[in-house]
């Protein structure tokens, strides 16, 4: 046992001996390298301050002089320096510009000076056409005869882009097969001044022919046909190859879509390869909100997008709250040659509000069109509507009477009744749109703005008018501050204020309207009951400012005036102002957002009805603040 041992721990030893030697010069060698490691100064000579800063990022050494350790790979690096320096001069247009480089060393700082000589700014003569290739095609001899009279700059970014306009033009124009060759600078010397010669492939000229579909599973391919926007025969251009392109995206089927058009026949003509990968039909979803006026909001859906394999969507929905239950079912058909669409849809609605409690339900049909490059939508449509409706008023044989000031119900002997009352209409809604906006979620560019009239005719004839407008400044770089604003504007001709159905009233107040007031309580308020009422009439307006601090992070501070009014018209005898702030984090869904508001006038109404025991019947008030929780911004 005792020999075992001795001969193990030998062993070791003689393991351990090898590998103490490596560590020890591998310590000799980082320390003679660090202890010869170059730090390198450099500078630009022969230019200004401006040029000097915008060009030292070009040289390698500036972005890192830290990674010499002995002057000859430095002076390597600082001839290719030059270079690089030469060509980000002639990239601006000085063709002619000198770069030396010199190296000196003293201790461990190496000075490493360019010398420039940029010499004159040079000035474009001209542009000529040149191609590389050979066609029968009568093609574009010169840049007239493209529509293009590009300004004579001579920096690369200039030339870069007249190069991708060239292209774009001989893309439009049935050569889609068209690419650069390259770019040639003739210079003069003598006199700083030069030409730029582009060359060309330009390919055979292409007239649209078939579309060839391939990867579906379920859509049908005349469905995916029907949304080109171009004819067989019609000069092939790239522009509506792309227009096609998003036209297929905007349907929602698909995760992939790749459009090529091939080599043109002997007629000229090429058939567009369309290839494409089928996103799941089925969608199933939810979400959740919450806010003190009205507690937490729940809502799903499942929708099916191609429920008859040409673009159906058939959806199904709820949304519950402590003041709103709703279940609708949906089915959207669309025509993506009219373009528009057409659909049915019933929605069952339990509504038990400080205002009013109803149940009703409605169903309809519309039918929309959409123009201007799909950012404007008309659409109009037949609904029929049938509500329960109970809230507390007074009646006067049978009628309802408006009581102003603190009359009391029984001052005008009536009773002051919970008695449910039914409403019945056919309405006949029309509704145009105009939705520039980039997302739905948080909209970056672009504004909305829709108006609707909606004339209902049965228990109660009226017309409804709503108009809304959405709209937002930026400023800064990309995540900088935004001022946003909203204006909504509400009527109701033909009807007073006492004989609209609660259902069809205007209310304000809540995450979605008028914040720091409660969920419809921006709206009059019965002096006799101490009930809302809603009204006749609404105006709100919304002011936001918002600031990023991160990229993920930012903050709001915002102001809402408005209300609902008695008047079909507004009156703005009693405009309600709340103002808050807020905090967005930025996810990939959109971003979430925290606001808390507080009303600027708080309301306190007792009822000038008393019971029997002579109190008051009821006492409304405005809450202290409330706060909300939601996805999206608020517009």
């Amino acid at each position: 046992m005792i020999l075992f041992c001795h001969a193990q721990e030998t062993r070791n030893a003689a393991w351990k001996a090898p590998w103490l030697a490596s560590l020890l010069l591998l310590w000799l060698t980082l320390a003679t390298a660090q202890a010869q490691s170059l730090k390198a100064d450099v500078t630009l000579e022969g230019i200004g301050k401006t040029l000097s800063k915008e060009l030292k990022p070009v040289s390698s050494i500036a972005r890192n002089p830290e990674r010499y350790n002995a002057l000859a790979p430095l002076r390597r690096a600082a001839e290719a320096d030059a270079l690089a320096l030469t060509a980000a001069l002639q990239s601006k247009g000085y063709y002619a510009a000198t770069v030396r480089s010199d190296v000196s060393r003293q201790n461990n700082t190496a000075t490493v000076i360019f010398t420039i000589d940029r010499g004159e700014l040079f000035t474009i003569t001209g542009y000529k056409l040149s191609y590389v290739d050979e066609v029968a095609d009568d093609r574009p001899a010169d840049f007239a005869a493209l529509d293009l009279k590009p300004k004579k700059e001579p920096t690369g970014a200039a030339i870069k882009k007249l190069q991708d306009d060239i292209l774009l033009k001989f893309w439009s124009r049935g050569f889609l097969g068209a690419d650069s060759a390259g770019h040639e600078v003739k210079a003069d010397f003598s006199n700083h001044q030069a030409e730029i010669i582009f060359h060309i492939q330009s390919g055979k000229r292409a007239f649209f022919g078939s579309i060839e579909v391939q990867g579906l599973e379920r859509t049908d391919p005349d469905y995916v046909r029907m949304f080109r926007t171009f004819e067989e025969g019609q000069l092939a251009s790239r522009t509506d190859i792309d227009t096609y392109k998003e036209r297929l995206s905007e349907t929602g089927l698909f995760t992939e879509i790749d459009l090529q058009p091939q080599l043109p026949d002997a007629e000229g003509r090429t058939t567009i390869l369309a290839r494409l990968s089928e996103r799941k039909h089925r969608t199933l979803g939810g979400g959740l909100a919450f806010a003190t006026d009205i507690g937490p909001t729940a809502s799903a859906f499942w929708e099916n997008r191609n429920f008859l394999r040409r673009g159906e969507t058939l959806r199904a929905s709820i949304a519950v709250s402590a003041p709103v239950q709703e279940a609708s079912a949906s089915f959207q058909k669309t025509r993506p040659r009219l373009p528009g669409y057409y659909g049915f849809d019933v929605i069952l609605r339990n509504e038990d509000t400080e205002a009013y409690n109803a149940q009703t339900v409605s169903m309809g049909s519309s039918l929309g069109k959409l123009w201007a490059d799909r950012r404007l939508t008309t659409e109009g449509g037949v609904r029929f509507q049938y509500s329960a409706i109970t809230e507390r008023q007074c009646f006067v044989d049978g009628s309802i009477v408006q009581l102003t000031g603190t009359t009391a119900c029984a001052d005008v002997n009536g009773t002051l009744s919970g008695d449910e009352v039914e409403f019945r209409a056919i309405s006949t809604p029309l509704t145009v749109t105009w939705d520039s906006q980039d997302d739905p979620l948080d909209p970056q560019q672009g504004l909305l703005a829709r108006g609707n009239i909606t004339p209902f005719f049965g228990t109660v004839g009226f017309t409804k008018v709503d108009l809304a407008y959405h709209d937002r400044v930026f400023w800064g770089e990309q995540d900088g501050g935004t001022f946003a604003g909203r204006l909504h504007l509400g009527a109701i001709y033909g009807a007073s204020r006492a004989d609209i159905p609660a259902t069809e009233r205007f209310f304000a107040g809540g995450g979605g309207s008028i914040r720091g007031y409660a969920f419809q309580e921006a709206s009059p308020i019965d002096p006799t009951t101490a009930d809302i009422l809603g009204g006749a009439s609404l105006v709100e307006l919304n002011l936001e400012l918002r600031q990023h601090v991160t990229d993920a992070i930012e903050l709001a501070v915002f102001t809402d005036a408005g209300g609902a009014f008695e008047a079909n018209t507004p009156d703005f005898e009693q405009v309600l102002v709340g103002a808050g702030v807020g905090i967005r984090y930025h996810t990939p869904l959109g971003p979430v957002r925290l606001d808390v508001a507080i009303p600027l006038e708080k309301r306190t109404v007792v009822a000038s009805q008393v019971n029997d025991e002579g109190a008051p019947i009821n006492t409304f008030d405005d809450e202290a603040f409330h706060f909300y929780i939601a996805l999206g911004q608020p517009f």
